[in-house]
């Protein structure tokens, strides 16, 4: 799943300290849906961006990982 900027915008999330700036026609990739396991998703990460955290519930089915450039 991906976002388009329709137009330059400059966006802030508080809660994580950031402000995004993109431009127009600029895409984000919001989400991906895909089985991986938690060794797959590190060994993704090494290339070319850092997991920052990895959440998941009780039963570790289905995650979450925010990841970031490296």
């Amino acid at each position: 799943m991906r976002l388009r900027a329709n137009g330059a915008e400059q966006v802030r999330i508080d809660g994580a300290d950031l402000e995004v700036t993109f431009a127009d026609g600029e895409e984000m990739r919001t989400g991906i849906s895909a089985k991986f396991t938690r060794e797959a998703v590190e060994r993704a990460a090494r290339r070319g961006t850092r997991v920052e955290r990895l959440l998941h519930g009780r039963r570790p089915l289905f995650g979450l990982a925010f990841a970031s450039p490296r």
